[in-house]
């Protein structure tokens, strides 16, 4: 296909020939050498922005003084991939041609790259319109991590990961690729199994070629190992269920009230900080809806996903308490 433009024909070549989004360098998210193309030549992108041009966005850039970065253009279609605002406020100086970045790789690749452009710089994308673009690469790259399509978004890998249960798959995959490029079973049961007969059979090899040979990573393997010599499931079962039942405000402010009589927590600094702490926590869960509501939508992700973090914290000092209670 020839492409409609007049080009420096030293600047032609690079980018026509990145075929993945992930071979695209870094910065502005492609090659610095740029070619010009002919306005007329472009189609409107397949933007994830919902609302389309903003014109009085538009209008700013249109006044900016100086040469604005190149937009991105997928190279088979001549569709428009990052810079429908700079596109519009071209038109609007009157302007015939302008600067361009080429892209070969697929629509779907093109879209990706849109997006993560479009977080990246520029007008920002709504909250909505970032759910339904990680939708939306869910359906075409169920292969990539949730962190992966994250970083591409501007999510929380744990909003991807639930958008992605809440939707259908027709393609699911063994295996996903992270941010790092490397490809990750979802399960690590058959490397597990892998891992057992070759240990059993040489119980001298390294944890490094064991995890090399079955795809585990070198903590699994040392996990089996340690497992299969204490003559414990080197396996670990399916879990048969994942919730767990969650306890009612008002039976946490009645075992919140039982430590408070403890005249051993009552009269003692670190029982009275515990029991600080404690009150926080309880007041959190009984106000949590006038909280919610309170909360401004741009912070829901990085809370949400703090509070994934305290569940865990608290799950590991409760399993901790469990333990020494036991031991006593």
């Amino acid at each position: 296909m020839t492409v409609p433009t007049r080009a420096r024909p030293k600047d032609l070549v690079p980018l026509s020939h990145h075929r993945s989004l992930d071979a695209v360098p870094g910065g502005f998210l492609g090659d610095p050498r740029v070619i010009t193309v002919r306005i007329s030549d472009l189609h409107d992108a397949d933007s994830p922005r919902s609302s389309g041009v903003d014109i009085a966005h538009a209008h700013v850039l249109a006044q900016v003084e100086g040469p604005l970065p190149p937009i991105m253009v997928h190279h088979p279609t001549m569709r428009i991939i990052d810079g429908m605002h700079r596109v519009a406020a071209a038109k609007l100086r009157g302007r015939p041609e302008i600067d361009a970045i080429l892209f070969s790789g697929s629509l779907k690749e093109a879209f990706r790259l849109g997006v993560r452009a479009n977080v990246a710089h520029g007008l920002p994308l709504s909250l909505p319109e970032r759910r339904a673009a990680a939708a939306r690469i869910i359906g075409s790259h169920p292969h990539l991590s949730d962190r992966a399509i994250a970083a591409s978004v501007g999510l929380a890998a744990k909003t991807v990961g639930t958008l992605r249960r809440n939707l259908t798959l027709t393609d699911q995959t063994a295996a996903r690729i992270g941010q790092d490029g490397r490809s990750r079973p979802l399960t690590t049961e058959s490397g597990r199994k892998a891992a057992v007969e070759l240990l059993t059979q040489n119980p001298n090899i390294s944890l490094r070629e064991v995890a090399r040979k079955t795809g585990i990573s070198l903590s699994t393997a040392y996990n089996v190992r340690l497992r299969l010599f204490t003559e414990k499931e080197p396996v670990y079962p399916p879990p048969t269920s994942t919730s767990r039942p969650q306890p009612a405000p008002q039976q946490l402010s009645s075992l919140l009230e039982r430590l408070r009589k403890d005249p051993s927590l009552r009269y003692s600094d670190l029982g009275k900080a515990v029991l600080r702490l404690l009150d926080v926590q309880c007041n959190i869960q009984t106000q949590w809806q006038t909280i919610r509501a309170g909360m401004p939508t741009h912070c829901l992700d990085t809370l949400a996903e703090a509070a994934q973090h305290l569940a865990a914290n608290w799950t590991a000092i409760a399993a901790d308490l469990a333990g020494g209670a036991s031991a006593v």
